[in-house]
């Protein structure tokens, strides 16, 4: 008698995963997302392992994927964690759609919000402090199709024009 390893067996489970985003969302008490308040209640139980809290002071609730990428989606956090980690060694997302037997469209949308996210965030580190930033304008070249063997229109290569802005002469 075979056994075979399902990819269940390799994911962390759900109460896991709730409790390191729990611990690396807050640190010793429960804030407010709103507010920042630290008057907050629990307020019930979504599914089994989410917590309902609710505000004392702005009487607004929330839960621990409130405000994350994981924010209103139906697959579980241990299949982010794997998509994420997955990403990491490189792994295409055809193979991790195969692995965890999703729709192609589900797993490349999970993988674009953690990459966006990831990039978002470096990118916000990198930028810090005064940023300088200097426009240009490209003139428009030749207009037509390299395909043809004719020879392409011109347009008339303006110093200012579209994207351009307008310079008031000194007088």
């Amino acid at each position: 008698m075979e056994s075979y390893f399902t990819m269940q067996d390799f994911l962390p489970s759900e109460e896991r995963c709730v409790s390191v985003l729990i611990s690396l969302r807050w640190k010793n008490r429960i804030v407010c997302l709103f507010c920042k308040s630290h008057n907050v209640k629990k307020n019930g139980i979504r599914q089994k392992f989410y917590h309902k809290y609710m505000c004392l002071t702005c009487a607004k609730s929330f839960n621990e994927k409130t405000g994350t990428i994981f924010e209103n989606s139906k697959i579980p956090i241990r299949e982010w964690v794997y998509i994420g980690k997955e990403l990491k060694r490189n792994i295409s997302i055809n193979k991790i759609t195969q692995e965890l037997g999703r729709k192609y469209d589900h797993v490349h949308r999970i993988a674009k919000k953690i990459m966006n996210s990831t990039y978002e965030k470096r990118f916000l580190e990198t930028l810090s402090g005064k940023v300088e930033i200097d426009k240009m304008y490209m003139a428009a070249g030749e207009k037509g199709s390299k395909t043809l063997k004719r020879l392409s229109r011109k347009r008339g290569l303006k110093l200012r024009g579209r994207g351009m802005p307008y310079e008031v002469p000194n007088l």
